[in-house]
């Protein structure tokens, strides 16, 4: 009967701790910071290259980035990659989806903590336009909380997204327009 309390005090604390959403980020080629921002827009190409339907993410992936970029005044202009239009002076961020783990509402709220963590892994380059170089590459990796009504799909979307606006943000030293968490290394506790 002890045990049995225990266990039902112990079961609020694992749900909470089940429930926090991150975002990791492993460097592969690090970005120069810089102390101003010296192009005219962003340029973000989002593409899935997994052959999972991820169509809809991509979507919201793209809408979240530019929404949360438009809000940062020393970046003049955000728009998407387009075929037919040069980027002219830009940065461009291309992200490539590439692998995704769905959680969805229902299983979330049949199953709770036990349906399991959504996330979304995009591999993320930065080009400078002008030049064509290759300025970073970087995994991020967006994970969901993984309790109550929250931490299905979305939410490791929205981490994705918060994790490639803190990159730009703290390489151009840029105060974000939230208050984005620090990139976290593969190490780092999620917590």
């Amino acid at each position: 009967m002890r045990h049995s309390m225990k266990l039902i005090c112990l079961l609020p604390v694992l749900a909470l701790l089940a429930s926090c959403a991150s975002f990791s980020t492993i460097p592969v080629l690090n970005m120069e910071h810089r102390s101003d921002f010296p192009y005219e827009r962003i340029v973000l190409d989002v593409n899935p290259a997994t052959a999972e339907d991820v169509m809809e993410q991509t979507t919201d992936l793209q809408i979240r980035v530019v929404e949360e970029l438009d809000e940062i005044a020393q970046i003049p202009e955000v728009r998407l990659a387009h075929p037919d239009v040069a980027p002219g002076n830009a940065l461009v961020v291309q992200v490539s989806i590439q692998r995704m783990r769905k959680v969805s509402g229902v299983a979330r709220f049949f199953f709770g903590a036990f349906a399991g963590k959504a996330s979304m892994t995009t591999g993320v380059t930065f080009v400078d336009a002008n030049t064509n170089e290759t300025l970073g590459i970087y995994e991020i990796t967006g994970k969901s909380g993984g309790s109550g009504m929250s931490g299905g799909t979305d939410d490791a979307v929205v981490q994705a997204a918060e994790g490639i606006v803190g990159i730009i943000c703290e390489t151009f030293g840029i105060i974000p327009p939230k208050d984005h968490s620090k990139p976290k290394d593969e190490d780092d506790s999620e917590f």
